[in-house]
């Protein structure tokens, strides 16, 4: 299986779409291109394939020079790549949607808009925190901020919400215990410093006190992370509870 390394690649949306062609309903590609996703979209049908390929708009697209772009709507589409294969990024399994010059990138590219794949992009995304290695910070504050528009859901009409989730899950690379935004004191940290993602239901990173870990739902993950991981000061509640 090939390897890619994402610190050898530069983020450049202006030339991945110059290498896209219009052509009524089709988008023809200019130059090979490939699409990326991880392979776990597809147990949570995020992606599935057939001929044509439909896909949920998050993935990244690359051409053989090193420049990707990333794509980062709530909705699906239909792919028409000429190959597909498999492809390790950060130790993760990902698939590759080949598209060699002259080639279709669609046949179709109207959308059709429904949201019963939502609760499918939050479980991958928030609850089990497998953020893809091409989204940056900002780009999971935005994933369902367009939803209204492309999922018939007011799921993204309060912005604060989805900022707190990604703020939850985003996580200090050199300890996973602290918060990332905790580093954002100037926005070079964000080219600077990647985050490591915990997902939701992570007793270990997520909850911070010893009540939330066991009264939730695992608790024997619960009893192991309030040993391992003690905390220093107690809640209002943890003060009752004792008394």
């Amino acid at each position: 299986m090939d390897i890619l390394d994402p610190k050898k690649l530069k983020r450049d949306a202006n030339k991945i779409k110059q290498a896209m062609t219009t052509i009524g309903d089709t988008i023809v590609v200019n130059k090979n291109l490939r699409v990326i996703y991880p392979e776990s979209y597809e147990s949570k049908k995020l992606a599935i394939l057939g001929n044509p390929v439909r896909i949920v708009n998050i993935y990244a697209v690359l051409d053989d020079d090193g420049n990707y772009a990333v794509s980062n709507l709530p909705i699906f589409m239909e792919l028409t790549p000429s190959n597909i294969k498999f492809i390790e990024v950060n130790g993760v399994v990902n698939k590759v949607l080949e598209f060699p010059e002259g080639t279709n990138f669609t046949n179709n590219n109207k959308m059709v808009v429904n949201n019963k794949f939502l609760f499918d992009l939050f479980n991958e995304f928030y609850i089990n925190g497998k953020i893809p290695w091409f989204m940056e910070y900002d780009d999971i504050i935005d994933i369902f901020k367009q939803t209204d528009k492309y999922a018939n859901s007011n799921l993204g009409d309060n912005p604060i919400v989805t900022e707190i989730l990604a703020s939850i899950v985003a996580k200090n690379p050199n300890d996973k215990s602290k918060l990332y935004r905790e580093l954002l004191k100037d926005k070079k940290v964000l080219k600077e410093v990647h985050p490591e993602y915990v997902g939701l239901l992570n007793l270990f990173y997520t909850f911070d006190n010893t009540v939330s870990k066991l009264t939730g739902s695992y608790y024997s993950k619960g009893v192991i992370s309030a040993i391992v991981n003690k905390e220093k000061d107690t809640t209002k509640i943890e003060e009752i509870l004792r008394a």
